[in-house]
């Protein structure tokens, strides 16, 4: 129970295990065997399961191939209670960091505020665009291959205003200014990774504006997905991908679990990703 956790004793055995190399999945806030409820609760199977994986060797297409992924939303600040930011779940991105891990992989993952992530992955964690750009200078040079799938917002409020906005004080305009292109600053790190980005379009432009992305962004891939599909993209289980390679490749996978087109992706882009110098 929560009591037997938090004890001073058992802290100081976990943090004798830690030492010793032992990975620790801790107990989740939940109903306990005696009737109360908080932190104490056997971690889902799942999450014991992934950990275990985790420390197995990496073999696989990907082994040696070190990868790092973006995932989910940025929030911007208004004031100190409200945010503007978006509809992305993060789970296209973490589905992308578990099974590049599964495949071989060694992973790290960069996930915004409300991204679920299963135990076992190396993740860090951003608020703010400004936030993930810190991290991107941190990690990047680590990478070998940079999947940038996170929901980066395009505008921010250009200041934040001071306590919680009352709306007593009736209309109000508020105004914007654009965030730094992150895709860029990636692109020109050095050593440059090999750079897979998104792009989230209506399917009437979906192969105009991912090609034209592609080229302006000087990334090595576009996964394009459409947004104005029944049942697929953001806050769903399924997507559908189109995806274009600096090197002329087009690749279409049709509606599939993101799982399982996470690991497609990875399959298909393989190739490209060991070659890259």
């Amino acid at each position: 129970n929560t009591v037997m956790w938090e004890k001073e004793a058992t802290q100081k055995a976990l943090e004798l295990l830690r030492a010793r190399g032992a990975v620790i999945v801790p107990p989740v806030f939940g109903l306990l065997a005696d009737g109360e409820v908080g932190v104490g609760k056997l971690a889902p199977v799942e999450e014991i399961l992934a950990a275990c994986l985790a420390q197995l060797p990496k073999t696989g297409p990907l082994s040696g191939l070190r990868v790092l992924v973006t995932a989910g939303p940025t929030r911007e600040a208004l004031d100190t209670v409200r945010v503007l930011t978006n509809r992305s779940s993060g789970r296209m991105g973490v589905a992308l960091a578990a099974q590049a891990q599964s495949l071989g992989a060694e992973v790290r993952l960069l996930a915004g505020p409300g991204v679920a992530v299963p135990a076992g992955l190396w993740v860090a964690r951003f608020e703010s665009a400004e936030d993930l750009a810190a991290l991107l200078r941190e990690h990047a040079a680590w990478a070998r291959v940079v999947f940038h799938a996170a929901a980066v917002a395009d505008f921010r409020p250009a200041q934040r205003a001071a306590g919680k906005l009352d709306r007593r004080q009736g209309p109000m305009t508020l105004q914007l200014e654009p965030v730094p292109d992150l895709t860029l600053e990636i692109a020109a790190a050095s050593p440059r990774p090999f750079l897979v980005i998104f792009a989230a379009e209506e399917s009437k432009n979906l192969a105009s504006r991912a090609q034209a992305k592609l080229s302006a962004k000087g990334a090595d891939a576009v996964v394009a997905n459409p947004i104005d599909e029944e049942g697929l993209g953001m806050e769903v289980a399924k997507n559908r991908a189109e995806v274009w390679t600096k090197k002329g490749h087009h690749l279409s996978f049709p509606p599939m679990g993101k799982e399982q087109l996470a690991r497609e992706l990875l399959l298909a882009l393989a190739g490209e990703m060991l070659a890259f110098p």
